[in-house]
């Protein structure tokens, strides 16, 4: 192939025909000035795949220099397989590297070793931090400390402005505390309506003034980022910072308040009210759109503040039993959980029964899981009770090496960490 030369006067005059001679013919052009030769000019790709054979050249060199100096060298036997499991290993890591996650929060494996593995920096302020079973942050504010939560809504569309403000003053409610304010990101799909958007503040105003929670601010967008509304709310509560901190222990009591699938229950009915027609009964279909108005654990929050606990977690994605595995991870125990005794409505039985769903794994804003010392029971029951809340007692805190294990009817089976929440399953 002939030397392509061009003089540095012509690359600046014709510097977009010269790159596309140099990309057409994959040959280099040589760049004169004054007559004399002074660079070169090579397309991208040329210039890779050229560094790429140096490189090899040199490993190759490298090689036989080694061979010589009386390196042990390998068969074609062993230079096969040696190819064959580095083949079988990077298709390995390039499989894991693609692999589509499932639809849902991310489960507790990968919440460790992508998001908090590459949290580095640490404020000596900050004394709450992420976790496993988790919800709230919080940050010395010298007599008080500040205590923070945020949560996204996109499983629900037709409740989304209560949910956003009700799921995260749950979070701070699991924290025995009551919360102050609230901020709303919210991102809406092209074509909404200025109606739409005034249902959905509508409903988070109705909320936050049932809860005495003030909306202090926030950002609301249209964008094509989404498909359908999404709200990110992050909640801010207040607490004592001379409070003491309980510990779990082998032996505490594991409550729950109302009833397991509250949430799951009352977003398919919303949702899927036409499908469940002719299979439930107009008045089950409206108990189950009813369960949205016991969404919030705040009461029964501050009420188990007041006296004590032990740990606390409102039951978001993953459900009840995934609530319960969280608290004993992050909390370092095990515990026994008794089917027999956890609550569910007949109405939330029948609608799982349609999708074929677990009650137990459906998402359930509205019930509390409350772990706490045995003597705390009694005055626990009582002031529930006066407060105007179920509580039920499900079940009790083993020894770490117990693991988490669900009992019905005598048969005891392992608890694993939460998975895709059931009302994926539903979509």
């Amino acid at each position: 192939m002939s030397t392509i030369i061009k003089s540095s006067s012509e690359l600046r005059k014709n510097y977009n025909s010269i790159a596309e001679i140099c990309r057409a013919t994959k040959t280099p052009v040589f760049l004169t000035r004054n007559g004399t030769g002074d660079t070169v000019l090579m397309d991208i790709e040329s210039y890779n795949r050229r560094e790429d054979d140096l490189t090899a050249a040199m490993h190759l060199i490298e090689a036989e220099r080694a061979r010589m100096l009386g390196s042990r060298g390998y068969t074609i036997d062993e230079f096969e397989q040696n190819m064959r499991e580095a083949i079988l290993k990077g298709a390995a890591l390039r499989a894991r590297k693609r692999k589509m996650l499932k639809t849902g929060k991310l489960d507790s494996r990968l919440l460790e070793e992508i998001v908090f593995n590459n949290i580095k920096f640490k404020r000596e302020e900050v004394l709450k931090r992420p976790g496993i079973g988790e919800d709230c942050a919080a940050i010395d504010f010298g007599d008080y400390k500040c205590v923070m939560s945020t949560d996204p809504i996109t499983a629900s569309a037709s409740q989304i402005g209560k949910l956003a403000v009700h799921v995260s003053c749950n979070d701070i409610a699991s924290d025995g505390v009551e919360p102050l304010g609230i901020m709303l990101s919210v991102m809406l799909p092209v074509g909404t309506t200025e109606e739409e958007v005034g249902e959905i503040m509508r409903q988070a105003g109705g909320a936050a003034a049932e809860l005495g929670v003030e909306i202090i601010g926030g950002h609301t967008e249209i964008t094509p980022a989404v498909s359908q509304p999404v709200i990110v709310s992050t909640a801010i509560g207040r607490a004592p910072a001379a409070r003491p901190e309980q510990k779990v222990r082998p032996g505490d009591l594991v409550f729950m308040t109302k009833s397991a699938g509250l949430e799951g229950s009352g977003i398919i009915a919303y949702d899927h009210e036409d499908e469940l027609l002719g299979r439930l009964s107009p008045l089950e279909i409206e108990e189950a759109k009813s369960y949205l108005e016991l969404i919030s654990v705040v009461k029964e929050g501050v009420v188990a503040g007041e006296i004590g606990f032990s740990a606390m977690h409102d039951v978001t994605e993953g459900g009840l039993l995934g609530a319960v595995w969280e608290l004993c991870h992050s909390s370092g125990v095990g515990a026994e959980v008794w089917h027999e005794a956890i609550p569910v409505t007949v109405t939330t039985q029948k609608i799982c029964g349609i999708y074929g769903i677990d009650p137990l794994c459906l998402i359930s804003s509205g019930s509390m899981v409350i772990i706490t010392a045995a003597e705390n029971k009694d005055e626990l029951t009582r002031k529930m009770c006066e407060a105007g809340v179920k509580l039920t007692l499900i079940g009790e805190v083993k020894e770490k090496g117990f693991g988490v294990k669900l009992v019905c009817e005598g048969k005891a089976t392992e608890v694993g960490p939460p998975e895709s929440d059931e009302i994926y399953r539903v979509r």
